[in-house]
């Protein structure tokens, strides 16, 4: 039996949400918000895209969250959810003009 003030694994956590629980996916939010902002921001460039890619990103995980196969890949997964984000972004974004 683990201890009460270690924190829950990923696995744990995607199983909380399956069943209902919102407070395990805000756990999983604060777990992974840096990275996947960090992620964002380098490969979009600009502060605001990468938050709002960053928050599109967690919103489709925890739509998508029963599609998750293997629940200790979680960070990978958000990671592929989120560079797929970067991706149709940057599609959609035309090249900034230099003045």
């Amino acid at each position: 039996m683990k201890a009460t003030d270690a924190s829950p694994t990923d696995a744990e956590l995607v199983e909380k949400c399956l069943v209902g629980d919102l407070n395990a996916f805000g756990k999983i939010v604060d777990r992974y918000r840096n990275a996947i902002y960090g992620l964002c921001y380098h490969k979009v460039r600009n502060f605001e895209d990468a938050e709002e890619l960053a928050q599109d990103t967690f919103l489709k995980a925890y739509l998508s969250l029963k599609q998750l196969r293997d629940a200790t890949k979680l960070a990978p997964w958000l990671y592929s959810i989120a560079t797929n984000a970067c991706k149709m972004c940057s599609l959609r974004s035309p090249t900034p003009s230099a003045y």
